[in-house]
């Protein structure tokens, strides 16, 4: 079939009022002499007087009002130039109505080789058209002739011209890249460089933000392609994108009999982004008042109403974008919001100094609400000396200057109080021994003081007062050890109010790690039923969320199928920005994943397992509750779209030994896991690709994998000195402190004694020399 030319009328006001359907009139102006081609292009001045076709044989210039067609030669169009592939081209008006036309392509440089080249055309109406100028776009990659002449899907060009601002927008997905020139009257200049694999472009206002298509970039699960909105005047290009279509907010709700549609074409009109897609439906971003979004529209289907913005989020603009996240340390809710505009604060409000403010924060919240905690606390050590003997020398001979209370409970402050009473009582009996009168009182107290002589066996009076000191000293030993062996086991002990350190305790530990496989004793076995045996419930407080209660669903990831575990409770908190969920589990072996459906965004995560303690006395077994908390969180960030939290528990088992021999060993055990996130939030692809893939995903998921370790852990308590040790022992320190006031008293009469003596002896004769004399005289 031949290629015509043809014109189609249509009554706009007649169009739109019977919903885009209606006849049309048809009218044939010019039949060419050569068949229809996949490459022919045929665009029309922005103010509709001329038409221009770019054919394979040659190109036409249509005066629409005049119904004349002008055709022009290749050779005449582009003199002395090689042979061009069209692929697009651009029509704009200049000053002196004066038409520029940009026409892009391959240009045939080798033999089947082309190279991507952009022209520059006057058209002086009524008939003239001349090249101004021209650029090769990339000179360093050819492409096959095979690909070039063709309408291959991936050697597809695209062109756009920004009227106001003469800028031009060109599209070449196959070298992945899209190039901004700008031009005038007569010459063309190459600004800059996307990195960008457009199929498609276009300009969305005067010169700033422009429009790209991607074929190959899927935005599921509505689309296999995106159309993105950039700044064309950023200095870093790939952080250009703005936010791209669909997303989360602007979804493609109807029916388009595929369940990703793809997208062919973008146009702009009257600021509105109008896409061709796969399927032949045309649709449109409609434009949006402030605070407000509007889904992707089929074009012949009326608008449907505003939909506000999530919580969290805002827009103080009117356009087809969609509404953005509030920055870290703002706010925003829903209430007090209205749809045409007239709230009194479109923007995020600032967040109180103390309140937990991530990006898309939806209110004032403590984060101390919604503390991290666990039962995981380091086993003791055992005390620097686990001897009785060591440990009742030392408490017994120690004293303190500095501390009163260890001043009173010290053995040998009270010993050297009686050695004090028992100085004076020294001096006392000197006193009588000298008095006439009293010799006779100091006999008598000397017989008394001979009978309580435990040292010397009643051979001094002087050893029946040191032994009152020794009787307090052992006094003391036998309460210390009488007090000292009830400090056990350390979870009934209270502190050691006996002793200077209150810390002190009759146990001694040890720790060690050991595998599950080894096979277990009688006594040991219930501990770990127990364990295996507690049911756990599992609690996740979604934090700074506008997610509701019927947008969350969760669902249990077992091998390869997924089974929808039922939420008995979902509440929200008074904050009016948590939710709190509350989903018992099955097993201990299970990865539990929260699907948040939704244009919402969570700050903040808490996790916490929780478990009843259980009992069983016939075989002194027991575990204790497990509680168990973790607050995922990040100071500026909202979680990662696809959060991953690994908890690996791990069996602890206590073993407590009896204080007595014959009591029996308990067991009690609890689990403590360990926690391991994958990507907390996606900052640094926000970083490396731009913040708008925040709002393309509709679902954001939190995977909460349960595992346990393949070892546990033996805690193991035992009595430093049990009764019948402490009572022997405690005979031993008699017998010693016995030896040591001996050895004392064997000193003091052995030396000290028998100087005593002769001291008096000198000091008597000395006295009978002074009597003899003055009796002389």
């Amino acid at each position: 079939m031949h290629l015509q030319l043809g014109v189609c009328k249509i009554n706009k006001t007649e169009c739109l009022s019977k919903n885009f359907v209606m006849e049309t009139t048809k009218t044939i102006v010019h039949q060419f002499s050569f068949l229809v081609l996949d490459t022919s292009i045929l665009k029309v001045d922005p103010i509709g007087e001329y038409a221009y076709g770019f054919l394979a044989p040659e190109a036409f210039i249509y005066d629409i009002n005049n119904g004349n067609v002008t055709l022009i030669s290749w050779q005449e169009l582009l003199p002395d130039l090689p042979e061009i592939y069209r692929k697009d081209a651009d029509v704009t008006m200049i000053d002196d109505n004066i038409r520029m036309i940009v026409l892009v392509g391959y240009s045939r440089e080798q033999t089947d080789s082309s190279l991507p080249v952009i022209y520059l055309l006057r058209h002086e109406p009524p008939s003239t058209m001349i090249l101004v100028d021209s650029l090769i776009l990339i000179n360093d990659t050819f492409v096959g002739d095979a690909f070039a002449f063709g309408y291959t899907f991936d050697y597809v060009m695209s062109v756009s011209i920004e009227h106001t601002t003469q800028q031009i927008l060109v599209g070449l997905p196959y070298f992945g890249k899209t190039f901004l020139l700008k031009f005038t009257s007569t010459n063309l200049t190459l600004m800059k460089e996307f990195p960008y694999a457009a199929r498609s472009v276009a300009w969305i206002d005067n010169g700033t933000q422009a429009v790209l298509l991607f074929a190959d970039i899927p935005t599921l699960p509505w689309a296999s392609s995106q159309v993105q909105v950039i700044n064309t005047s950023v200095t870093d290009t790939h952080l250009a994108t703005l936010y791209a279509v669909p997303n989360n907010q602007q979804t493609i709700a109807f029916k388009t009999g595929k369940s990703a549609v793809d997208f062919l074409r973008i146009t702009v009109s009257n600021g509105l982004p109008i896409i061709l897609t796969s399927t032949g439906y045309v649709i449109y971003a409609p434009i949006a008042p402030p605070d407000s979004y509007i889904g992707l529209t089929e074009i012949s289907s009326i608008a449907p109403s505003p939909v506000r913005c999530p919580a969290g989020t805002f827009k103080t603009h009117t356009g087809p974008s969609p509404c953005i996240v509030c920055a870290t340390g703002f706010k925003r809710s829903v209430d007090n919001r209205s749809l045409d505009g007239s709230s009194s604060n479109l923007e995020c409000t600032p967040c109180s100094s103390t309140s937990y403010c991530p990006l898309a924060s939806v209110n004032d919240i403590n984060q101390s609400s919604y503390p991290s905690f666990n039962q995981g606390y380091p086993y003791p050590n055992s005390p620097a000396s686990t001897n009785f003997d060591d440990i009742i020398i030392t408490n017994t001979f120690q004293i303190s200057s500095t501390n009163r209370r260890c001043l009173l409970v010290s053995p040998i402050f009270w010993t050297l109080l009686v050695l004090g009473l028992t100085g004076i009582i020294l001096i006392i009996m000197g006193i009588l021994y000298w008095t006439p009168n009293g010799r006779r009182h100091f006999q008598w107290l000397t017989n008394i003081f001979r009978r309580t002589d435990i040292v010397g066996e009643g051979e001094l009076w002087v050893g029946g007062l040191m032994s009152f000191a020794l009787l307090v000293l052992i006094t003391f030993g036998f309460w210390f050890g009488f007090v000292y062996v009830k400090e056990y086991p350390i979870e009934t002990a209270g502190d050691a109010s006996f002793a200077c350190d209150t810390s002190l305790r009759n146990a001694k530990f040890s720790s060690s790690l050991q595998l599950l496989a080894l096979l277990k004793t009688e006594e040991e076995i219930p501990v770990f039923e127990l364990l295996d045996q507690q049911n756990w419930t599992l609690v996740v407080d979604f934090i700074q969320t506008g997610f509701q209660c019927k947008d969350i669903a969760a669902e249990a990831n077992i091998e390869s199928y997924k089974i929808k575990l039922p939420i008995t409770n979902c509440s929200q908190q008074p904050d009016n920005a948590t939710r709190t969920l509350v989903v018992p589990l099955t097993t201990h072996l299970i990865t539990v994943q929260f699907n948040l459906t939704g244009n919402s965004y969570v700050g903040a995560s808490r996790i916490c397992i929780h478990g009843p303690s259980i009992s069983r006395e016939e075989s002194y077994s027991s575990i204790k509750e497990l509680s168990f908390c973790h607050l995922i969180s990040n100071t500026d960030q909202t979680i990662s779209q696809q959060t991953i939290v690994k908890l690996d528990f791990t069996k602890v088992i206590n073993r407590t030994e009896g204080l007595d021999i014959n009591d029996p060993v308990t067991y009690s055990g609890i689990w403590i896991p360990t926690v391991t996130i994958r990507s907390l939030n996606d900052r640094i692809a926000y970083e490396q690709q731009g913040t708008y893939l925040r709002y393309l995903s509709s679902q954001q998921t939190i995977s909460i994998a349960l595992s346990e370790t393949q070892f546990f852990i033996k805690n193991t308590q035992e009595p430093i000195a049990r009764s019948g040790e402490v009572i022997f022992h405690n005979i031993l320190f008699s017998t010693v402190c016995i030896e040591l006031f001996g050895l004392a008293f064997l000193l003091f009469k052995l030396a000290l004694l028998p100087l005593l003596k002769f001291l008096i002896k000198k000091a008597k004769d000395q006295c009978y020399c002074i009597h003899s004399t003055t009796t002389k005289l």
